[in-house]
This record gives structure tokens, C-alpha cells and sequence, in this order.
């Protein structure tokens, strides 16, 4: 009787513990035995195993259950009916970390939408690019130098398009004075006139006095498209004026023209008869004319500018009077360039200069001052050209 009792016992737990594995489902991790796991690859039925209950006991030849033992470990492989039973579930619940894959696949897509969003701002922002000027585009009628009596005629060309076209521009002019090396004697006769003594340095005061008349600094004007101007003339030059000519460029494209003027001299005297006015300066030939179009101001001062600017210059309680004043131009330079279509897109011009007031009188006296000198540099800058 007690060996059948332990045999409907032992019937009754492997029961349970067959029941408890179906009740596990499929999807749960192999079970380790002794750090072993079964590999279903060995066993070609399942991966699922467990430990014998009974493992601590053992049976004699009567049936009798004995004491425990040797402790021993035994392996049950699941019938092949129980895996079937497993698999069922798997086709109606599948595995839990197939999901997840899925869902995080959608924000992939959907984060790829603002990437195509945010090239549209790249698309905007490369219109200031187009500022820069192709290298080439069709003209009507593009030009082509192939001379240098050629790039001086597109030069000429240019600015008589401006001035008959009535174009608008922009215009910058800037002169630069250095200090002005004055006779000794007229600095020493300044503090003797009346109302001048305590004015202080001599120098400084007449430095001052020349160089705003004269327009030191700064001057930019506008002109107007459809307005007729005095800003730029047309020029007659020929290659005789000039040093040399250089230019580069390509059909339907820019071209840059580099002008260089010979040096230049003028000179006016004051005399009894005639006008006094003497010399040539050939940067006189070319492009520039009234510095802003107001005043007595001009790109270029020649001497006779300049003598009826002393002769006018208003300084209290001195009266000048000039009598010989020159100056003189040089590393005179014009850069021009012009588009495909011959038109202007900027126009530079460059120069050096000396003035000489080489004799003026101070209150009509007897005494004459004499070679009173200023050098500066001037830059004349015609850009903005609406056509």
C-alpha cells in the first residue's frame, strides 16, 4: 500500500508540474539547470525544462521510498502534445517586444518631415548670393575689346551713355590733405595783424583756413535717374593723353579697364592783361567735373580753381591776394568696369596732388609770401549706376 500511495503521489505532483509549465506560456526564457540551458537545437522538441521533485529520494527494489541520498538532477523534456499546446498562444499574442519595434518605426517617419521643412529657409537665404555677378550672361549687344584703343573708346562710350541717358548714380569724393610747409615770413607777419595775436599757432590757423576751403574729408552726392548732371562730363581723350591702357574680361561678361593718365600741370598768375592761365593737365580730358554739384567744388582743382578760392577765401581780419599759384597731378589712374553690354557697373579715379601757392600778399601789402605748399590724395568713386 505505501508503495502505491508514493507512486499515485509521484503521479499526481509530475501532473502538476506539467500543468504549471503549460500555465508559463510561450515567450518565457529557457530554464537553467545547474547553469546549463537546454538548447532546443539538442533536443528538436522544446527549450523548456525543469528540475525533478523527487531529485533528494530514491526507490529500492520493494517499491520503497528511502531516505535522501546522493542528490541527483534529472532533465524532463516536455512531450511533444504540451509543446503543441504552447504554440497556440504565440499565433494570438505576439511577442511583446515586436510591438515597440513597430510604433518607434512611425516617429522615424515623421521626424523626417520637418528635415524636408527646414531646407526651404536654405533656399531663401541664398538669394543674397545673386548680389554677386555672374560671369557670363546673353547681351543684346555684348561688346568685345580686343585693343587697347578699343577699351579706351568702351570707356568713353560708357560715360556719354550716362550723360545722354540721363542715368542715376551714386558719388563719393574724398581729398586728403598733409600739412602745409608755409614761407617763414608769413607765419611771423599773422600774430603782428590786429585782432590775430592771441589766435594762436600761425600753422594750425592757416592750415585750417585751406583745407576746408579746399573740401578736405568726405563729399557724397546722388544723382538722379532722369535728371541731367554736372557730376561727370564727357571725355576727350585720346591715347595721346594716356600712359597706358590695360584690360580683361570676356563677351557677355565684365570688363575691367584700368586708364593710365600722363601727370599733368597748371598754373595762374595774376596780371594787368589776359587771363594769366597757363599749362595742361590731361586728367582734365576724362570723366570728372563738379566734386557734388554745389559750391566751387571740383574732382579735380585746378590752379585756377584754386586762385579764385584764396582770392575769394574769407578769414577775419585777413584779406589774401593771390598772385602765382600752381599744382600739379600725378599716378592719375581711372578704373572702369563695365558689363557685357558696355554700360558702367563702378568707376574709380585716383590721384596725387601738389599746390603751390607760389606768391600771395596778405591786406594788399608790398611784402609777398612765397611757395607755400600742401600735397594731399584724392579718390572719386561713381558706383549704383541705374540704367
Amino acid at each position: 500500500m505505501k508503495t502505491i500511495k508514493t507512486k499515485k503521489m509521484a503521479a499526481a505532483i509530475l501532473a502538476m508540474l506539467l500543468l504549471a509549465a503549460v500555465a508559463a506560456g510561450c515567450g518565457s526564457k529557457p530554464a537553467s539547470v545547474d547553469g546549463y540551458q537546454t538548447d532546443p537545437a539538442e533536443t528538436g522538441t522544446s527549450a523548456y525544462s525543469t528540475t525533478d521533485p523527487w531529485a533528494g529520494y530514491t526507490e529500492d527494489e520493494t517499491g520503497e521510498t528511502t531516505e535522501p541520498g546522493v542528490l541527483t538532477s534529472i532533465i524532463y523534456i516536455y512531450p511533444t502534445d504540451a509543446a503543441a499546446t504552447t504554440k497556440a498562444p504565440a499565433a494570438t499574442n505576439p511577442p511583446a517586444t515586436q510591438r515597440p519595434a513597430s510604433t518607434t518605426a512611425r516617429p522615424a517617419a515623421t521626424t523626417a518631415r520637418p528635415a524636408a521643412t527646414t531646407a526651404r529657409p536654405a533656399a531663401t537665404t541664398a538669394r543674397p548670393a545673386t548680389t554677386t555677378r555672374p560671369a557670363t550672361r546673353p547681351y543684346a549687344n555684348p561688346i568685345t575689346i580686343t585693343s587697347k584703343d578699343g577699351a579706351l573708346a568702351a570707356v568713353n562710350s560708357a560715360v556719354q551713355k550716362v550723360i545722354s541717358g540721363k542715368v542715376g548714380f551714386g558719388k563719393s569724393h574724398m581729398i586728403t590733405y598733409k600739412d602745409w610747409s608755409y614761407d617763414p615770413a608769413l607765419l611771423d607777419g599773422i600774430p603782428s595783424i590786429p585782432g590775430l595775436g592771441g589766435w594762436g599757432d600761425p600753422a594750425s590757423y592757416m592750415n585750417g583756413a585751406l583745407n576746408g576751403a579746399l573740401g578736405r574729408g568726405v563729399r557724397s552726392a546722388t544723382q538722379h535717374k532722369g535728371e541731367s548732371t554736372v557730376l561727370m562730363k564727357n571725355p576727350t581723350w585720346t591715347m595721346a593723353d594716356l600712359k597706358d591702357v590695360t584690360y580683361s574680361g570676356r563677351t557677355n561678361g565684365d570688363w575691367t579697364i584700368t586708364i593710365t593718365v600722363n601727370d599733368g600741370s597748371t598754373r595762374q598768375e595774376k596780371r594787368l592783361f589776359g587771363s594769366g592761365t597757363s599749362g595742361t593737365s590731361p586728367i582734365d580730358k576724362g570723366p570728372l567735373n563738379m566734386a557734388t554739384g554745389d559750391g566751387n567744388l571740383y574732382d579735380h582743382m585746378r590752379a585756377d580753381y584754386i586762385f579764385n578760392m584764396v582770392k575769394n577765401l574769407s578769414l577775419p581780419m585777413v584779406s589774401l591776394d593771390p598772385i602765382d599759384i600752381s599744382e600739379t597731378t600725378t599716378q592719375v589712374k581711372f578704373v572702369a568696369v563695365l558689363d557685357g553690354g558696355g554700360n558702367f557697373v563702378s568707376l574709380t579715379a585716383t590721384y596725387n596732388q601738389q599746390i603751390n601757392l607760389a606768391e600771395i600778399k596778405i591786406l594788399n601789402g608790398a611784402q609777398s609770401y612765397k611757395d607755400n605748399v600742401g600735397s594731399g590724395s584724392v579718390t572719386v568713386t561713381y558706383d549704383e549706376f541705374d540704367y
